[in-house]
């Protein structure tokens, strides 16, 4: 936006308003606006506000009154953008935390089972030995990827397509 275009959207406010200067735009709260000294129809000074979005005025604040009620109602959106954004740490926080607990659970329920394995061993050591496999891989899956994530054995590039679909090569 250039001064020509914010000292005719005062005019166009005002039409007995005589632009003395424009003293440039300022961000406030992520807005621009622009202050602009007048002389009033009773030829005193003045200063009128503008407020601007892209190469569009938005508004002309004729007092300053009514540049605060705006401004209190920018400050408000942002003081409740930031509430939210802080809702939604605190949310994904408890969501991080609620996958450590179940991680360490699998951990603790796979290190069972090895000591169980380690120390029964022998013939029943089949079985325990598998579930606690694939306690590992499934804690590991959920604790990386948030889910469980089956993998497809055609997707890693050394097993053959049939092979990976249950046909045996001939």
């Amino acid at each position: 936006m250039v001064p020509a275009d914010v000292d005719a959207a005062v005019i166009a406010a005002n039409s007995r308003d005589v632009i003395e200067q424009n003293c440039g735009s300022n961000d406030v709260l992520g807005h621009e606006f622009w202050e602009v000294w007048v002389k009033d129809q009773f030829g005193q000074m003045a200063t009128r506000f503008v407020e601007v979005e892209g190469d569009k005025v938005v508004r002309v604040y004729p007092v300053f009154e009514q540049l605060v009620f705006r401004l209190n109602t920018l400050h408000g959106e942002a003081q409740l953008r930031r509430e939210i954004a802080k809702r939604e740490h605190e949310l994904k926080r408890i969501t991080v935390l609620g996958s450590l607990i179940c991680a360490f659970g699998g951990f603790a329920a796979t290190l069972g089972m090895f000591i169980y394995l380690t120390v029964q061993g022998g013939e029943n050591a089949f079985w325990p030995s598998i579930i606690m496999a694939a306690s590992v891989v499934v804690t590991c899956g959920t604790y990386l990827f948030g889910k469980f994530v089956m993998v497809d054995p055609a997707a890693l590039g050394g097993i053959p397509k049939r092979c990976a679909a249950g046909v045996t090569p001939v």
